[in-house]
Parts: structure tokens; sequence; C-alpha cells
């Protein structure tokens, strides 16, 4: 008896034992830390004005502050403002700054609002790509706000005006009557007149400073530390046991805890995705990528599968947030990497998991273009220049994608995320010009100068890149208006974007200190920059898709003023087929009916429902007829009916067709 006791006391705590240890398997550590705003002082002399009171605060190491707090630096002090963990500004000595506003809501996605005002000084932001659509990083002064969603760049209140210096991606500048884009490498400043000044490439002086070298060493080591704080909360989370013996009772232990979660299922859902990711990851470090790979086609079916269950869409925004912090930690990839093969396939599956959610999908391919965009940036920087021009191409194409796409479904988007989307991809194209001119530069052998620099009436421009230093463009004449002088001048292109084989027309507006404007467009010489399309004075003919740069040029008497330009041309989209889909049997009784849908397929591959713009016809009248989308079977008819729908668009028709079958009332089906 005592035996059988013993055997059994023994198989009691096995079984607990093996119970606690299946449960413990999942067990991970979530996210419980509040979003914070953190100032730190990195050379004494730096105060605080909390909120709603009138003393000034002086303030050492490390500390929290809150919105609507006012900081300053005194003539030595210096600090820094992390917002979140993932964006950065820094305050020069004598700076005064307000956060009017940090917001950032975590319940499924991850949305942030960063809102500073500067009142003097200069202050240095470098924003990494950590936000959904809908978030924003603007940095603004009585007269300038500069937008961005992702970048570096340096705004700085001086005697001559306000000057924003952009040292990454793009800047969007609300500017009047419409917004213009700074792209890397260049500089804008908006005079005491409140005039802006043409767009030009950063000086040597500006590069040299020590403020400017101090703050593009800072922003590397930022991004290293956050790639290595995302990479410690991930490893936190524990061990998933990728492509292990165990991971079989890992998934089945989570599943276990999911279903006892309730409300914070999503949020855990989040965490075992998260920590799965970093431990394919870990295996690609470790240089077993065939494994990862396996075990990355595993986890896209689980994702994909788990999704299509109605009741899991909050899981959804969740898992994008996950795949876009793992994207994060491959930002340094190479091409011919495997950790690269695998942050292709994190932006596939990202786009596929925005489901019918247009907005989110195009947003998702704009922050994969802006990706090759910065690797093609920094592979220029290592001369590794047909590597450079492979990912260049690709973010080429993606934008092509992106702007056919966002034509076609542009009625199913909100308004407030179509601007969104539409800014974002004029400052992917801003971008995408000022790395193709960096290329091209890189590309092209310098020609030897002349030992004596020949004398010329006329003012030739200097072709200039961003990132990297001038050196003589070929001599054009470029006409010299005599009525004054002009602060900058701006071109246009209209229409913009364009389809292969049409035209686009372009315009020059003169800017002056009294803020008057004039059409000059006469009075310029114009430049392409690449060989997609020509020019015909102010005329582009496009010969195949893609982007180019156009740059134009007016000289008065202070000398050349230059703008440019980047026209998209789009390969025409064309209707490709049309489908009837029923929304019920096609077998039916006399007397039923059933309402039909037209969908349109595109040869972009998009598709967009036409039912009430098709024309319908019914093989035979007297089994049934289609009225406004819906088949009825007629009382007394019995038979098979082939009903077809023709539909047109731009010049293109085409037709699909369905057949019904009806029974007599009464039968069975």
């Amino acid at each position: 008896m005592k035996k059988w006791l013993v055997a059994g006391g023994a198989f009691i705590v096995l079984l607990v034992l093996s119970v606690f240890w299946f449960w413990s398997l999942a067990s991970a550590r979530t996210d419980d830390a509040p979003p914070r705003i953190v100032l730190t002082v990195e050379k004494p002399n730096v105060e605080v004005r909390p909120n709603g009171t009138e003393e000034w605060q002086a303030v050492q190491g490390e500390v929290h502050i809150s919105p609507t707090d006012e900081i300053r630096t005194g003539e030595t002090g210096e600090a820094s403002i992390l917002f979140f963990g993932g964006s950065v500004t820094r305050l020069r000595p004598g700076t005064s700054v307000v956060v009017e506003e940090a917001l950032l809501t975590q319940t499924n996605s991850e949305t942030a609002t960063v809102r500073l005002k500067l009142l003097s000084g200069r202050v240095w932001s470098r924003v990494m790509s950590l936000f959904d659509l809908g978030s924003s990083f603007s940095v603004r002064t009585d007269t300038v706000v500069a937008t961005v969603r992702g970048t570096a760049f340096d705004l700085g209140i001086t005697t001559s005006g306000t000057t924003l210096w952009v040292s990454d991606a793009a800047v969007e500048v609300n500017a009047d009557p419409v917004p213009f884009y700074v792209a890397e490498g260049n500089m804008a400043t908006l005079d005491k007149k409140g005039s802006w000044t043409a767009i030009e490439p950063l000086r040597s002086e500006d590069r040299s400073n020590p403020w400017f070298q101090s703050n593009v060493a800072a922003d590397r080591a930022f991004e290293k530390d956050v790639r290595a704080s995302l990479s410690s909360e991930l490893k936190a989370r524990g061990n998933a046991r990728v492509a292990s013996m165990l991971q079989p009772f890992v998934k089945a232990s989570e599943s276990l805890h999911l279903r006892f979660a309730g409300d914070k299922a999503p949020a855990l859902f989040g965490t075992y995705l998260g920590r799965r990711l970093y431990g394919i990851k870990m295996l690609i470090d470790e240089g077993k990528s065939g494994l990862a790979f396996q075990a990355f086609t595993s986890l896209e079916t689980d994702v994909k599968s788990t999704l299509k269950n109605p009741s899991k869409e909050a899981y959804r925004p969740v898992a994008r947030r996950e795949l876009r912090r793992v994207a994060i930690l491959l930002g340094d990839a190479a091409p011919s990497s495997a950790q690269y093969r695998l942050l292709q396939r994190l932006e596939d599956l990202n786009e596929s998991l925005a489901g019918d959610d247009h907005a989110i999908r195009l947003y998702g391919r704009l922050l994969a273009i802006d990706a090759r965009l910065a690797l093609a940036s920094r592979l220029i920087d290592e001369n590794t220049l047909e590597e450079a021009k492979m990912s260049l191409d690709a973010a080429h194409q993606g934008v092509l994608n992106v702007t056919n796409d966002l034509d076609i479904v542009s009625s199913n988007i909100s308004t407030a995320s179509l601007a969104e989307l539409r800014a974002k991809r004029e400052a992917v194209l801003a971008r995408e010009a000022a790395v193709r001119a960096r290329l091209e530069l890189a590309l092209t052998p310098t020609p030897a100068l002349p030992e004596t620099a020949p004398t010329s009436t006329t003012s030739t421009p200097t072709s200039t890149t961003p990132g990297v230093p001038s050196k003589p463009a070929p001599t054009s004449t470029v006409p010299v208006l005599d009525d004054g002088s002009w602060t900058r001048i701006t071109l246009t292109a209209q229409p913009n974007p364009i389809e292969v084989g049409t035209t686009s027309l372009l315009r020059v507006t003169g800017y002056k200190a009294d803020g008057t404007t004039e059409d000059v467009t006469a009075r310029a010489a114009f430049k392409l920059i690449g060989t997609l399309g020509t020019l015909n004075g102010p005329t582009y003919s496009a010969s195949q898709s893609g982007s180019v740069t156009v740059q134009a040029t007016v000289a008065d008497k202070t000398g050349p003023k230059t703008a440019m330009t980047v026209i998209q041309v789009n390969d025409a989209v064309k209707l490709s087929r049309i489908d009837i889909i029923p929304q019920g049997q096609t077998t039916i009784r006399a007397g039923e009916q059933v309402s039909l849908v037209v969908k349109a397929t595109y040869t972009s591959g998009l598709t967009s429902i036409v039912t009430q713009q098709s024309t319908w016809q019914t093989s035979d009248t007297n089994v049934g007829s289609v009225t406004n989308g819906t088949f009825t079977a007629w009382v007394n008819g019995q038979g098979n009916a082939t009903i077809t729908a023709t539909y047109t668009e731009a010049g293109v028709t085409k037709a699909g067709s369905i057949v019904f079958t009806v029974l007599p009332a009464g039968t069975k089906q």
C-alpha cells in the first residue's frame, strides 16, 4: 500500500512539474513601461519652466518633462530631449524651446505626435521611423513649420532669418501658397522679409561647423542605441525556441495563454510574435540562415492563419508594430546579406497584414522605399556604387507602383490619410532626386580643370549635389535678368505625374524681396538630369516610366538662381479583366434572386468594384434577367442562363460571364 502511495505521490508531483513547465514555456515579459519624455543635460546651465509656472528651475542629469514645458540652455549649456525612445532633439547653447505636444498612443498600433516651438537658438532633431500613418514630428518658429516622418534636420533662428539644414531624408516646409520639400544635403532660408531663398546644397562651412559634425556623429550613436534598446527589449521577452524540437510545445503553451488573456490577448500576441522574430534574426546572426527562413515561412503561415479569424482583427496592428521593430534592427543590412533578405520578407508580410486598408498598405510600402533610399545613400558614401544603383532603382520602381496604386484607390482613402500619403510620397520623391543626383555625380569622371579659367560675360551655374563637393557643370547660356534681383525661383511641372508618351509643361516663378512674383519661364535655361525623356525648352516629353529631375536656372544681377523638380512618369494603368462574383449559389430555384458584384482588375494588380458602371446581358431571357446587378430567376423559368457583364474604362472594354442554373420551384438543391 505504501509503495502505491509513494508512486502516486511521485506521479502527481511529476504531473504538476510538467504542467508548470508547459505553462512557463509561454511566459514572457510584456511592455508595461509608460512612454516618457526625458531631458538630459549634456553640459551644465540648463533650466526648465514647467507648464503653468513662472519660475525657472535649474536641472542636471536626466529629468522627465511634460508637454507644454519650456526648456532653455545658457551660453554654455547643452541638452537633449528624448521622445518615447525613438526620436531626439538636441539644443545648442543659447536655445529656448517649448514642447507644445508629445503624445504616444500604444493601444494597438504606435502613433506619435510631437510638436516643438523654437523660440530662439538652434535645435537638431533625429527622428527614427518608429511610427504608424498619422504620426508626425514638427518643429516650428513664428514663421516656419518643418514636418517630418523620419529624418535628421537642423533648424535655427539666425540674424539673417530662419534656416533649415537637412542631413538625412527630406523635410516638408509649410510655405505659402504650397508646401515644398528640402531633401538631404540641402538647405533653405526664410529671410527677415518673409521670402524663401532658393533651395541650395549645404555649404562647406556648414558641414565643417563643430555643431553639425558633432550631431552627425551623435545621430549614428543614437541609431545604434535605439537598435540596442530594441534588441534588449526583445531578448528580455524570453526564448521562443525557434527551429528547435521544443518550439511546438512553446506554440501550444502560447495558444493556451492567449485563450485566457482576455482583453490583453492582442498585446500578448505581439509579445510572442516579437520574440519569435528576434529568434529568427539570431539564427541568421549565427550563420543558420536556412533554418531561419524555414522558421520564417512557418511564422508567416501561423500569423496569416490567426488573422483570418475576424475576432482576431485587433491583432493586426500589433503584428505590424512588431514587424516594424525588427525591421529597424535590420536597417544596416547589406543587400547581399541574409539579413537583407529577411528584411524584404518582413516588408512583404507587413504589406499583407494591411488587409483591405489601402492607406496602411501604401504607407508601409513608402517606408520600405525610404529604407531603400537610405541604403543607397549609405552605399554611395562607401563607394559601393553598383549596389547603390540597384537599391536606388528598386526604390524608384516602388515609387512608380505606389503612385499608380494611390491614384486608383484614392477614393477609398480618407481625406486626412490621403494628404499624409501624398506628403510622404513627395518627400520620398525629393529624397530620391537628391540621392540619384549624388549617384550620377559619383559615376561621372571629374574633368580636368583648365590652367586658366576662360572669361565669359554670362554666368555659368554650378552643378551641386547633396552630400558631395561642388564641381563645374557644362557651360550653358543663362539669360541674365536686368530688372532687379530675385530672392529665389521655383520650378513646377503640370501635369505631374504623367504617363509614358505624354508631355508636361514647366513653369518657373521668380520671387522678389517684396513678395511679388513673376513668370520667368521664358528667361530660364533648363537641364534634364538623367536620360528618361527629352526637353524642348519648357516642355518635357516622357519616353519611358521612371522619375526624372529637371533643373531650371535664371540669372540676375546678383548671380544664378536654381530650382529643381521631379516629374513622375508612369506606365499607363489599363483595365486587365473583370470578374462577376455571385453573392450566393449559382444553382437556384425559380423565383429566387442573387446579387452580383463586378470586380475590375488592372495591370497594376489593384482592383475596384464597378458593378453599377457595368452593362448586362442574359443569354436566355425566358430563364431570368439582371437588373442593377441582381439576377432574378423567373417564377416559371428553368434551365441555364449565361449572364455577361461588360465594362469600359479609358477606351478598354472587358467582359465577364457566369452561368446560372434555375431549377423548378420546390426542387431540392
